[in-house]
């Protein structure tokens, strides 16, 4: 018995593996026998290997108890090798004896087979697989197909029998799916380089030279072609698509091709539209076989690399150095991609220099007018100087040339376009003067006007060179600037109109000058008007001097004492003053008999004196003997009138004593600038006048100031006698009924009348005949108005039916007023009404009712020709027997606005677009349209109109139909469109106070926005301010930003800053468009100031931020910062010691202490168009998402130690940010995060033991650890809404269901990080998960700045170098500097440096580089280029680019320049390449242009631009010091990076690390605490320290705050205070910047105005004359009590004054 074990017979074997199946053999005998396995040679005619194991078998027949034996045969391919489909081969089993012929012939077989097919499928069927798919080996087909029966046998009814299909089976081999490779220029180059839009693409078929064609491989479905950019953020794979004749695309399938005879294909590829390099390669698919390994069923080659590049090379920035380019030196050009460098150079520069009428010439000829390397991205030109006329660079020295480089290519082939650029060389050195005299003699100005001086500047003769004028190359760049430490009182400086913040630059050819304007104007509010002089300088700002400019200087001033010292001086005003009180709030003021008595004639008249601030009207008066001479000009304030009517001279006010109405006289004025007095006009008579006030001042000679200055004119009306009736009053009453309702009657008066409504006058007619009386009165039968001088009534319809003739009138007027007041005595007449009158008869009116027979109308056809009124004519106009009806009414009626009304309308579109009002509700928009139309007809009268929304509230665009139609004839309707604006919600105002991270808000959790500040004798602090606005609208909102307190506090020396600072920015964002800085200070018992104090004891400043849209309504949100007092009362401190909010908010009410003093108000507008940028230029804004996560899990051990705690926390974050990292095959599982926006991180906060209050917990077991963690993704600004991107919180939860999945690797994962960490885990349950609810949600700005540093490496002989040694210090170099030049700080989130590019120069060794290539000396330098990117995070203050940049720049600089001299930087370089360092021949350098000066020749002889007490500089070797003897390198000379004025300069610039050692081994005595203990300012505190370390042992009278590399020094605290802030009391700031820190004042005087009395500068509560510290140096002090109350309190009685 032979039997294969079906289960073995795989139907997926690859050819080049081996078909092996399970054979049970047995003897179904009673004895024992040999047994031979054995196959027929015929029936294996196509060459199979088939081996079994070795026989013959033993075999115990089963009927004695003998068992099966199994066997394995192996099946391999035959020789054929495009041959994988076999004939079944027969296995035989027969008895040894009976195949040697000694006894019967029994055999038994089986058949050897893999795979079973359908033949040929029955008729009439549809087979259940497809023609020729395989049938499981484990089917039994029947031995024999059964035939089908004739259709003939088939009853009617009967359906046909299923006929089995034909089953074949066979020993099959699967073949690999076709592993295709590239071929052609691909395969040759092993990349591609086009700039078309297509690329041909060449494949090979490897297995065509057997023979097999791939269309005659059944399983391959296709070949396809994949690309991907070669970039990390962009990893997926996307199939290339063709192109065919009809420029229809598809996929690009190369089976769709024709296949060579060598089996080569080729295909189009149609390039993606980006150009970048890509990667591709080759996608072989075939049919999936069931089980098969994927060798089988697809195949990827080997990826090549290419780029597609169709821009041309562009030049990136300007040529460097821009500007002022020394001729000896390199002209860099960089493109924005490699260029073609290959020699001979195929592209051409020209540059021609201006007024030499030479061009120098680099292109495929000979010339060598220029010296050109190009590698990489750049071009680097230098002239040669033997090209220059005369030989020498002194002759491009000045002037300008033009560059022109064409046909530059890129290894793509794309030609750029022709590039141009002009700029010029560094210029001769000049000889500047500088003269400046005054506009005019004996000129007087005001302090609005500007002082007018003329500077003459100029470039003068050079002694050694003659005759240069007019030539280009003398031509030089000077600066005139502002030497600030002059302008201490800060005058505003304009020269030629332009601010002089920045210097001015002038270019000048030799013996050239210029003359300018200067202007000098006093900015500031203060009273002063003598100044110091100002000193200009004037300077080379040729490149080069940058350390020791030529300068000169000159003296500013406009007046000369007598004493011979000079001064700029202003000359005060005439005093500007305006009306006051009710004065200035009236423009007519009416004065009546009845008021002047109870007045006794007697007026106030108040006036406002703008300049109070800088001086009282009295402190102006030329009869003040205590004003200082220049500043008395006023003569008089005075009050003046005259008639309205009159042109001649004002007449005087004067008081009730005869003196004229002074208001500058001594004590009218108060300490506000409010001055009142008492004008007696008893005197004058009743009329109209005009008056005023006005400052006469003496006369100035001159000026432009007309001696005078007024207040605006008022009407004044003086009226005393009471009105009177003029002529005869027209109130008779004579006619029939009919007649005297339709009259008008009146009375006239003499003056106008005071005619405002409700009337205060009463007029009543009462008519009485035969017992029947009425009494009519305004509004009660008839009407009454009153205009001007009239009253005007007339009687309402039917008042007067039923009165007969001879009618008794009695008619009464009483109240009447004049515009003064005054009454008028009551007025009666009576008389008899006649109605006896002679009228015309009235035309009969015929009905239709009428019992006339009516004519028939005439016809008018000729009146049609007039459109207007035609149906309203009584004429029968288009002869229809019909008179006046609809068909001759032709002209429609009109919607109109009311007359009389001036409507803010416009037409657009067909709609007539009412611009304002603006509305709240549709309600009241339609109320107010239908207020302001009317319809308007030429015949109708009753016309109605129809107001209709049919949209709703639409912003601007809410619009209404207004319908008219015509009652009588309804067809006559018209309709009008209007849009009109309605805004039915209010805007949305929020306050944030934001100082940042580092400060720390203790009322931040208060519910609304509270800021917390602690009382500090700092000026003003920063309160973080910034608000945001939102509306449904789109508009510009008006905006008012509010500040009050709850205190007043109120210094004459800043008239409009007190207690608030409130400034405009630049900042693009809207919400951060205002800067608030508020006093953090609180009203003392004593206080030179005026000071409200608040009862409850502190200050806290109200932010109301309002927004009002076009409808009017307004949206307001407030905010509070409080002032926290230094010494806190008992119950307003928590017990941790800090404030407690409550306290303090608890007393912030309406009812204890409201914030009512105003103190400043900002007006401004909000576009709720514009969005705040989400970042600024070179910057970025990221968006953090951070989400809780609690889970608890069994078999973990809480370590004791900290060390193992922690490294458990590592292994736990490890392993979740692995399984972060994983991608799941189930989209919906897991986010798929972008790299190109996100990056998420997770984070352990704590492991067991932590209480998370949000989280939802269940009950742990008592071998259970919580573990807390963090899941945190930061997104760029750039990423966009993405809605099928969920949030974090997604993300956690899809995490935590990997983490419970038992198929996780997460506890496997765990214990094989913890093991690594040295921590066993036998075992990981993960209990449960819980996922906080809330997710925290941060914004961080940060800069991305880029820059480059070249390292020079000179190298002794080029040809000798190896290139390993370059690839090792190219190569070792970014760990390098990433390591010594990358910041370390904070806020540095990340550095990398990589390689830029190598250049090989031909120069000298060192930064003086006056580079000759025709000269080259015995070593050239590699320079190696290198790029930082560094992403920093940006402080609360904002992101300042340039300046971040710049700090970064020289960060790096200064630290590989401290390196590379003290040698680290060559120590670390060897230990990183070995032996490569053994070719550097000299010293390596940083090459950066910040740290290069370079000297210049002319006329044979040297001038050097560095001083002569610059002679310290480093001696590097064994030992770190600085020296000045003889021997100084012939590379240091000259160049200012390596030359110091003193000892401790060169040791702080070369060995800043350690300067005392290098001080002490240069011979020096060191600085104390490894500092200088010089003074520089700490703009924290406003207060000086020193520049030391600071440590315990140190001496206790120094004021150690770090060593500065970067403030001005300054010898003693004295001089940095007084010259770094000059604002701050110089005692105050001396005091508290030595130790201990305390200011006691100098106990000198200064005046309190609001107690009326000097007090000392001492502490307060120190002494009873102590009031308090003065910390501004503003405030006048006096030597004495006396001095004081002199100087400043003159009005008091001085003995008085003194003794209190």
């Amino acid at each position: 018995y032979i039997k294969i074990v079906e289960s073995t017979r795989q139907p997926v074997v690859a050819d080049d593996e081996l078909m092996l199946f399970d054979v049970e053999i047995a003897n179904l005998g009673y004895g024992e026998s040999f047994f031979d396995v054995y196959i027929d040679l015929l029936d294996n005619r196509e060459g199979l290997t088939l081996s079994v194991d070795e026989g013959p078998w033993k075999l115990k027949g089963t009927e004695v108890g003998g068992k099966s034996t199994l066997s394995t045969l192996v099946v391999e391919k035959g020789p054929r090798l495009n041959v994988n489909r076999y004939k079944p081969v027969k296995l035989y089993l027969q008895s040894k004896c009976e195949r040697d012929g000694e006894y019967g012939n029994k055999i038994s077989s089986d058949l050897i087979w893999n795979v079973a097919r359908e033949i040929t499928p029955p008729p009439n069927t549809q087979p259940s697989t497809a023609k020729g798919a395989a049938i499981a080996p484990s089917s039994s087909p029947s031995s024999a197909p059964t035939k089908s029966p004739s259709k003939k046998t088939l009853a009617p009814t009967q359906s046909p029998a299923v006929i089995q299909p034909e089953i074949g089976r066979y020993i099959e081999f699967t073949r690999h799916c076709l592993e295709v490779e590239f071929d052609g220029d691909i395969k040759e180059f092993d990349t591609f380089t086009t700039n078309k839009s297509t690329l041909d693409v060449t494949i090979r078929n490897p297995l065509r030279f057997r023979g097999i064609k791939m269309d005659d491989q059944e399983r391959l479905e296709k070949i396809v072609l994949e690309y991907r950019k070669v970039s990390g953020r962009s990893p997926h794979w996307h199939r290339a698509l063709t192109i065919f004749e009809n420029s229809t695309t598809a996929e690009l399938n190369f089976m769709d091709s024709e296949e060579d005879s060598s089996g080569y294909i080729s295909a189009t590829w149609k390039l993606p539209s980006i150009d970048f390099a890509y990667e591709i390669r080759l996608k072989s698919i075939c049919t999936k076989s069931p089980g098969a390994p994927p060798a089988l069923n697809g195949f990827i080659s080997d990826s090549v690399v290419g780029l597609v590049d169709r821009a041309p090379p562009v030049v990136m920035g300007v040529p460097q150095p821009s500007v002022n380019l020394f001729p000896g030196d390199e002209l860099a050009v960089y493109f924005t991609e490699e260029i073609e460098c290959e020699l001979p150079y195929l592209f051409q520069i020209t540059i021609e220099v201006s007024e030499l009428g030479v061009v120098f010439i680099k292109d495929l000829s000979d010339r060598d007018d220029l010296h050109v390397v190009c590698s990489g991205n750049m071009i680097s030109i230098q002239f040669n100087e033997e090209r220059v006329p005369t030989r020498s660079y002194s002759r491009l020295l000045g002037r300008t040339y033009n560059l022109k480089i064409a046909d530059v290519v890129d290894p793509a082939g794309n030609v750029a376009e022709t590039y141009s650029y002009q700029s010029n060389f560094v210029c001769s050195p000049p000889n500047p003067g500088l003269t400046i005299t005054a506009v005019g003699e004996n000129v007087l100005y005001l302090p609005h006007q500007a002082i007018l001086l003329s500077a003459v500047i100029s470039n003068d003769d050079k002694r050694y060179i003659a005759n240069p004028v007019g030539e280009e190359w003398s031509r030089t760049f000077l600066e005139l600037g502002l030497d600030p430490k002059s302008n201490s009182d800060d005058l505003t400086i304009h020269v030629n109109g332009e601010p002089l913040v920045e210097p001015h630059q002038y270019i000048l050819m030799q013996r050239e000058n210029v003359t300018t304007q200067v202007e000098i104007r006093k900015t500031s509010t203060g009273n002063k008007l003598l100044f110091q002089p100002l000193t200009l300088f004037l300077r080379s700002s040729c490149a080069g001097d940058e350390e020791d400019p030529i300068t000169v200087s000159a003296d500013v001033w406009n007046h000369q004492g007598s004493d011979g010292s000079k001064y700029i001086r202003f000359t005060p005003p005439c005093p500007a003053i305006k009306w006051a009180g009710e004065m200035s709030k009236e423009r007519r003021l009416v004065f009546s008999k009845q008021t002047l008595d109870g007045l006794n004639s007697i007026i106030d008249m108040s006036i406002f004196n703008e300049g109070y601030a800088d001086r009282k009207l009295f402190d102006r008066s030329i009869l003040n003997d205590s004003a200082p001479d220049e500043e008395k000009r006023l003569e008089q304030t005075v009050l003046l009138y005259r008639r309205s009517t009159d042109r001649g001279s004002w007449e005087k006010g004067l008081l009730a004593s005869g003196a004229p109405v002074d208001f500058s006289a001594q004590g009218i004025e108060d300490e506000l600038g409010y001055a009142q007095a008492s004008w007696d006009v008893s005197g004058i008579v009743d009329s109209t006048y005009k008056i005023k006030v006005q400052s006469q001042c003496t006369d100035l000679g001159g000026v432009a100031d007309d001696r005078t200055y007024d207040t605006g004119t008022i009407e004044f009306i003086l009226d005393r006698v009471p009105p009177a009736i003029y002529g005869k009053p027209q109130v008779e009453l004579t006619g029939p009924v009919s007649v005297v309702q339709d009259e008008e009657f009146g009375f006239s008066f003499k003056e106008p009348l005071f005619c405002d409504e409700p009337y205060t006058f009463d007029l009543t007619v009462t008519l009485s005949n035969d017992g029947n009386v009425q009494t009519m009165s305004h509004g009660n039968g008839l009407h009454a108005k009153c205009l001007a001088a009239d009253i005007r009534f007339r009687f309402e319809r039917q008042a007067l039916d039923g009165f007969s003739t001879n009618t008794t009138v009695t008619l009464t007027l009483s109240g009447v007023q004049d515009l003064a007041g005054n009454q008028m005595e009551t007025y009666n007449e009576t008389f008899l009404w006649n109605q006896t009158v002679t009228n015309q008869a009235a035309p009969i009116v015929q009905t239709s009712n009428s019992t006339s027979v009516a004519a028939s109308p005439e016809c008018y056809p000729g009146s049609s020709i007039k459109l207007a009124g035609l149906g309203c004519d009584g004429i029968d106009n288009n002869c229809d027997m019909l008179i006046d009806e609809c068909n001759e009414d032709l002209v429609m009626p009109k919607i109109t606005f009311r007359e009389g009304l001036a409507i803010d309308a416009s037409e657009e579109n067909g709609y007539t677009i009412i611009n304002s009002p603006s509305f709240l509700s549709l309600s009241s928009a339609k109320v107010y349209i239908e207020s302001i139309i009317e319809a308007k007809d030429d015949c109708a009268t009753d016309l109605v109109l129809t107001v209709e929304n049919a949209i709703g509230v639409a912003c601007h665009d809410t619009k209404f139909t207004v319908t008219a139609t015509d009652g009588r004839c309804p067809t006559q309707t018209v309709q009008k469109q209007f849009k009109i604006k309605v805004d039915d919600s209010p805007p949305v105002v929020s306050i944030t106070l934001d100082l940042g991270e580092e400060f720390e808000n203790k009322f931040e959790a208060q519910g609304r926005t509270y800021l917390g500040i602690s009382e500090s004798y700092r000026n003003y602090e920063h309160t973080g301010f910034s608000y945001t606005v939102t509306e449904n609208c789109p508009q510009e909102l008006k905006t008012q930003v509010k500040i009050s307190s709850n205190e007043f506090e109120y210094d004459n020396s800043k008239a409009s800053d007190n207690m608030v600072l409130l400034r405009e920015t630049n900042d693009p964002r809207q919400s951060h468009g205002l800067r608030i800085f508020v006093e953090p200070k609180q009203c003392g018992l004593v206080t030179e100031n005026l000071c409200i104090r608040s009862p409850v004891g502190f200050r806290y400043y109200q932010l109301d931020v309002s927004a009002t849209n076009y409808a009017g309504a307004s949206g307001t949100e407030s905010a509070y910062i409080v002032i926290i007092p230094k010494e806190l009362p008992e119950l307003s401190v928590n017990s941790d010691g800090n404030p407690n909010p409550a306290y303090f908010i608890s007393r912030m009410t309406a009812e204890t202490s409201p914030a009512s003093e105003v103190i400043q108000t900002k007006h401004t507008v909000w576009d709720t168009t514009l969005e705040d940028p989400p970042d600024l230029p070179g910057v970025m804004m990221s968006l953090t998402e951070v989400v809780s996560a609690e889970m608890t899990i069994q078999g973990i051990t809480v370590p004791d130690n900290q060390e193992e705690l922690l490294a458990l926390k590592q292994a736990l974050e490890d392993t979740l940010n692995g399984l972060n990292q994983l991608d799941s095959d189930n989209g919906s599982r897991k986010r798929k995060l972008s790299e190109e926006c996100c990056t998420s991180q997770l984070k352990v906060v704590s492991i067991g033991g932590v209480n998370v209050d949000q989280l939802r917990r269940r009950q742990l077991s008592e071998d259970a650890v919580e573990i807390v963690y963090e899941l945190i993704q930061i997104c760029d600004g750039q990423c966009g809404n993405e809605t099928s991107m969920p949030s974090v919180k997604d993300f956690a939860e899809n995490l935590s269901r990997d983490l419970e999945s038992p198929q996780g690797t997460f506890a496997a994962t765990l214990q094989s990080k913890a093991s690594e960490a040295g921590i066993d885990i036998p075992e990981v349950v993960v209990q449960n998960i819980a996922v906080d609810e809330e997710i925290k949600i941060s914004t961080q700005s940060s800069v991305a700045v880029n820059f480059v540093k070249a390292i020079s490496i000179p190298i002794q002989n080029f040809e000798s170098l190896n290139d390993g040694d370059i690839d090792s210090v190219v190569s070792a170099l970014p760990k390098i500097l990433l390591s010594t030049a990358c910041p370390t700080d904070s806020s540095v989130t990340s550095c990398e440096v990589s390689f830029v590019n190598a250049v090989r120069k031909s120069l000298s060794i060192g930064s003086a580089r006056r580079l000759i290539v025709a000269r080259l000396l015995s070593s050239e330098i590699l320079s190696l280029s290198y790029e930082f990117n560094v992403i920093v995070d940006c402080p609360a203050s904002g992101c300042n680019v340039d300046s971040i940049s710049e700090a970064l720049q020289d960060a790096a600089s200064q630290d590989l320049t401290a390196a590379i001299e003290s040698g680290q930087f060559m120590d670390t370089l060897s230990a990183e390449t070995g032996n490569a360092t053994a070719t550097i021949s000299g010293q390596v350098t940083l090459d950066d242009s910040t740290c290069t000066s370079h000297s210049q020749a002319t006329g044979g002889s040297t001038s050097s631009t560095i001083p002569s007490s610059y002679e310290w500089y480093p001696s590097w070797g064994g030992t770190d010091k600085c020296t000045n003897a003889s021997g100084m390198p012939t590379y240091m000379r000259d160049n200012l990076h390596y030359l110091s004025s003193s000892l401790l300069a060169c040791c702080r610039k070369h060995f800043h690390w350690d300067i005392s050692g290098c001080v002490t081994k240069s011979g020096g005595v060191a600085p104390s605490a490894n500092g200088t203990e010089e003074w520089y300012i700490n703009w924290n505190t406003f207060r000086c320290q020193q520049s030391c370390i600071k440590s315990s042992s140190q001496d206790p009278t120094l004021n150690c705050g770090g060593i500065t590399s970067t403030e001005t020094l300054f010898q003693s605290a004295e001089e940095c205070c007084t010259t770094m802030v000059p604002w701050v009391a110089k005692n105050v700031c001396e005091a508290e910047s030595t130790p201990p820190y305390e200011a006691n004042g100098t106990g000198k005087w200064f005046v309190s105005y609001q107690n009326q009395k000097c007090a000392q500068d001492c502490p307060e509560g120190s002494s009873p004359l102590c009031g308090g510290i003065i910390t501004e140096n503003h405030i006048d002090l006096f030597d004495d009590a006396r001095t004081c109350c002199s100087e400043r309190l003159w009005w008091i009685d001085i003995e008085s004054c003194t003794s209190n």
